[in-house]
């Protein structure tokens, strides 16, 4: 028998734990509340979906912050909130759509009567779509701790079918002329550097993101994905549908194939370094604010 010991399992995913173990419980994970068992429907009418939305939050302000650790139970509120009988009265809340989101729906929530977000503009509401392509357990984990690292902008908490991030106040999305300005090229390219040294902390995410490049697997998920979507015809919006029936499958594929075996060809002097990615970076993703300060947003 080897005297060496088996490898430890890997960590549980939190998130999963907390589904398996009590799915109707609130939770608290990534330093942030979990509701599981809360969703908010997608496609309601104004009215319908603020009465969503103060039903949820009704329920995080219900989970007690643990002590010593911080918890942001309160959405970047100062002084809220101690039980869900705290939150003001529906006429001073107010939901918008927020345009920018392609897979997710986006929305802006603030209150005249408390301030929400660190600049007290709100914050925003992200309900999830592409589903079962994403996955969302170790996405909200790897967003939580780019937030903890600066390079994403704040986590706020999950629900069933969607989270709370801060909302960058005075922001814009840039558009593709906006790529070839050489002022934002040099503010893109350090927040490239920052995402590029970032290591994926222990114990879960480690677990979960393997040495090796993760980027074909993704890339051959995704191409499959849409090919069934294009079949059945699942997307959103007729346009979506009949711009993705433009893609041509085969030259793309034949296309990475060529890029997968030119990098990793066993006859390079020395291989390409794996480096934490974005996976999403389109335009519309980068966003630029006061001073010509830059943010990624929306990462896969």
């Amino acid at each position: 028998m080897s005297s060496l010991s088996s490898p430890a399992p890997p960590p549980p995913n939190p998130y999963w734990a907390c589904r398996s173990s009590s799915p109707a419980a609130s939770h608290v994970v990534d330093n942030a509340p979990y509701l599981p068992s809360v969703s908010v429907a997608r496609g309601l009418p104004p009215a319908e979906l603020l009465s969503e939305v103060l039903s949820l939050l009704a329920n995080v302000a219900s989970i007690p912050s643990p002590d010593p650790s911080p918890v942001t139970n309160n959405l970047g509120a100062p002084g809220w909130l101690t039980s869900p009988s705290a939150l003001p009265p529906a006429s001073s809340w107010s939901v918008r759509a927020v345009s920018g989101g392609l897979t997710n729906d986006l929305y802006l929530v603030n209150c005249s009567e408390m301030p929400l977000g660190e600049a007290g503009e709100g914050v925003l509401l992200r309900l999830f779509g592409g589903d079962g392509v994403i996955d969302r357990d170790r996405e909200t984990s790897t967003f939580a701790a780019l937030c903890r690292d600066g390079i994403g902008h704040a986590y706020l908490g999950r629900f069933g079918n969607g989270r709370f991030e801060g909302f960058l106040s005075g922001y814009k999305n840039l558009l593709c002329p906006d790529l070839s300005d050489p002022t934002n090229s040099k503010m893109i390219a350090g927040q490239f550097a920052l995402m590029h040294r970032f290591q994926p902390p222990p114990p879960y995410l480690s677990a979960v993101y393997p040495p090796e490049s993760a980027l074909w697997d993704d890339l051959e998920t995704w191409s499959k994905a849409s090919k069934a979507a294009i079949k059945d015809k699942t997307y959103k919006t007729a346009a979506d549908q009949s711009r993705a029936e433009l893609v041509d499958f085969a030259w793309a594929e034949a296309t990475l194939s060529r890029c997968r075996g030119f990098l990793e060809d066993p006859g390079r002097s020395s291989p390409p370094a794996i480096k934490f990615c974005h996976n999403d970076l389109l335009a519309a993703n980068i966003m630029t604010g006061e001073g010509g300060k830059t943010r990624l947003i929306d990462f896969e």
